[in-house]
């Protein structure tokens, strides 16, 4: 992560000489750029693991004499594969993403006390089906859907398939809506609630957004995106450490609290909360690219305990703070008045928006693939073809965003509950039993809970947008 930074700087600063490494007497450069960039260069950065996404190859075929893979010494070196710490920091990167900022308003749904214990079980549940996972795979080098398809053929390889695809893509309509609600509240504050802003629309934001991402989705290496993801994870943590903040800086100290058992909502709950821990598909490029790979049970535990930890601690902050009355984003419950949710809400939008891209990648590439599009780095109409097909997917999630912006969290459950479920319980105990065999009672217990959790989830998710009312913005309180 430093060295990454610090290389970000760097190319920040391109105005200085960039061939001289030793200073002018009497001064000192920021940092020796040949050695950085070897340093740099010699790591896995985190657009290494989208590249082999759930173990997958993404790499285009026509470039494939160019790319090395992950794990290969040739391209790192056994030395320079990543560590302990920094596998643990890119398991947290991975983890945490927009998901968070619906962890209130799913509390509220749940129930205190039944969210505050679900946070847990569902952590413990995603940790230990990622074993599964992993354990499974073993020196095989399959990826997650090479192993459906071992366990059940052809039908287990689109099981996987389709669950992890169809993850990406509700992320992606998930990004939209949150960007789009979150930047016409800023900007209808930013206008003092004036007439122009006040007719403008989700919609509206959503096409410039959607204007912005389609160029962007063009790009075939993701290397070329890493520093979208140095300003993503740069304002992601950011804005979390200014939620809480945010959160305490509201709260009644001297009040009383509503505290809830459980609530008849709850399996909305369970949906986004599965969802929240989004980086399950990284994990085996994440282990690949340990240079200690028995480590990786106790860094993944560790990993999820934290991430466990600020996840209920952002919701019961959230539901405890604003109660049932909680927005189903939370940036829009913290206010739009004041410099601190002015900046909480910039700050995730741009992480939001630097992340969509990257989220989107995976998607692009399993389409391309089903519609078997010929590489198109040597083939300009090959690549115009899948440039257009590319568009026309972030067109397509765009215009469902705005169709269901209303019901973002039916949204996040129902991607949760079908998906989510499926990707970090359902699909690993299938696996293991058909491959490992090595607990059968438990791996079918945990195999037909998680059906009955998708089942759950997604009907009452479904039942209750079908007698929801449209939910508006906050009210603009001119000043």
């Amino acid at each position: 992560l430093k060295l990454q930074f610090l290389y970000f700087i760097e190319n920040i600063m391109s105005f200085r000489d960039r061939s001289r490494t030793v200073p002018v007497e009497g001064t000192s450069p920021l940092v020796d750029v040949d050695r950085l960039k070897r340093a740099h260069d010699s790591l896995p950065c985190f657009t290494d693991m989208w590249m082999h996404f759930a173990g997958e190859d993404l790499e285009d075929e026509a470039e494939e004499e160019e790319a090395i893979l992950l794990v290969s010494p040739v391209r790192y070196g056994e030395e320079n594969l990543t560590t302990n710490s920094e596998a643990f920091f890119t398991m947290l990167k991975a983890f945490i993403g927009s998901g968070v900022l619906f962890l209130p308003r799913a509390f509220a749904d749940g129930g205190i006390v039944f969210s505050t214990i679900g946070t847990n079980v569902i952590a413990f549940l995603t940790g230990y089906c990622i074993i599964l996972v992993v354990n499974c795979r073993g020196e095989s080098g399959l990826s997650y859907a090479g192993l459906g398809e071992l366990a059940c053929g052809a039908p287990g390889r689109v099981a996987v398939q389709f669950a992890l695809i169809s993850f990406q893509l509700g992320l992606v309509v998930g990004y939209f809506i949150f960007v789009s609600d979150t930047i016409l509240n800023l900007v209808r504050e930013w206008a003092n609630c004036s007439e122009w802003a006040m007719s403008l629309q989700p919609m509206h934001i959503g096409i410039l957004h959607c204007a912005l991402q389609v160029p962007i989705g063009w790009f075939r290496n993701l290397k070329e995106l890493t520093i979208f993801t140095s300003i993503a994870n740069i304002c992601l943590f950011t804005g979390i450490f200014l939620i809480i903040a945010a959160c305490i800086s509201a709260a009644d100290v001297s009040g009383t609290y509503h505290v809830t058992l459980i609530e008849p909502t709850a399996a909305l709950f369970l949906g986004t909360s599965v969802l929240s821990f989004e980086g399950v598909a990284l994990m085996i490029p994440i282990k690949e690219s340990m240079r200690n790979p028995e480590d990786f049970n106790k860094i993944l535990i560790l990993a999820v305990v934290c991430v466990c930890m600020l996840y209920t601690v952002i919701g019961l902050l959230g539901a405890l703070v604003y109660g049932d009355g909680v927005e189903q984003n939370i940036l829009l419950s913290i206010g739009a008045k004041g410099f601190v949710a002015h900046t909480v809400s910039l700050l995730y939008s741009i992480a939001i928006m630097c992340s969509l891209p990257i989220q989107a990648f995976p998607a692009h590439r399993a389409i391309e693939k089903a519609l078997h599009l010929p590489p198109g780095k040597l083939n300009y109409r090959a690549k115009w073809t899948k440039n257009l097909v590319r568009s026309t997917t972030i067109v397509v999630l765009a215009a469902v965003a705005v169709k269901a912006r209303d019901n973002l969290h039916y949204i996040i459950a129902i991607i949760g509950g079908v998906s989510g479920v499926s990707i970090s319980c359902t699909l690993p105990a299938l696996i293991n039993d058909k491959i490992r065999g090595d607990q059968p009672v438990f791996d079918n217990l945990l195999m037909y809970s998680g059906i009955a959790m998708s089942i759950l989830v997604t009907g009452t998710a479904i039942v209750d947008w079908a007698h929801s009312e449209p939910q508006p913005l906050p009210q603009c309180i001119p000043t």
